[in-house]
């Protein structure tokens, strides 16, 4: 598990790959953030049933002090906005793109859970929506690893129509020269057209990488996580 991000108003995005084991196990999720950070962490964890939607879901106010650990389960939906104060908070993927938005300066983030059909959806721009309307006004946002163009293979015709329904160019060609979208582009366009600056670049590819699990290389039940940490 890596650090991706770190909003200096108090929220830390970690996220993780095939040595933590799959992350849809608890005890592998705090294990994981436990060996990053240097000390026992067992905090309940909020999640959802992840339905490639533009359905938000915030916790930042919930109160999870009773809560023992493991997750705890908030519905269907593909974001979750939290806060440096509020509950941890976690999207799994293994090729799906995991975003991390925070604000510099009000202590409200979110993770996202974005993959071809949540692009389409605008789950990440739902996202900031929701934390602008929070009152938030630096928006910065981080795109872990996820299927890059390198070998995200698309069938010509699915590509096109998806260009379209987004209204931009995201088609591009694999490193065998086959037909393949690009999902960093998109949601790159997206999140600036959102009043978000985007501060990573490209990652690295989940499929190619072997540090990741990745649905189209084989794992069919393995995650990965995007965890927001708070700060207290």
């Amino acid at each position: 598990m890596e650090i991706v991000a770190q909003s200096p108003s108090g929220m830390t995005f970690c996220f993780g790959g095939r040595d933590d084991g799959n992350a849809l196990d608890y005890a592998n999720l705090a294990s994981a953030v436990s060996r990053l950070t240097g000390t026992i962490w067992s905090e309940p964890v909020a999640r959802l049933k992840q339905i490639h939607s533009d359905a938000v879901e915030d916790v930042a106010a919930r109160d999870f002090s009773s809560v023992g650990p493991g997750f705890v389960n908030l519905g269907e939906g593909d974001a979750i906005i939290s806060s440096a104060r509020g509950p941890a908070a976690a999207v799994f993927v293994a090729d799906c793109a995991p975003v991390a938005l925070y604000d510099r300066h009000k202590g409200l983030g979110a993770v996202v859970h974005a993959g071809w059909r949540g692009v389409v959806a605008g789950i990440a721009v739902r996202a900031a929506e929701r934390l602008l309307g929070a009152g938030c006004e630096s928006l910065e946002a981080v795109v872990a690893p996820h299927a890059g163009p390198c070998c995200y293979e698309f069938g010509a015709g699915h590509a096109a129509e998806l260009e379209r329904s987004l209204g931009m160019p995201i088609s591009a060609t694999t490193s065998a020269g086959e037909v393949s979208i690009d999902i960093f582009a998109a949601l790159s366009a997206q999140l600036d057209a959102a009043g978000t600056r985007l501060v990573s670049g490209r990652p690295e590819c989940t499929i190619c990488s072997g540090k990741y699990f990745s649905y189209r290389a084989g794992d069919a039940v393995e995650r990965q996580a995007l965890i927001l940490l708070p700060s207290r």
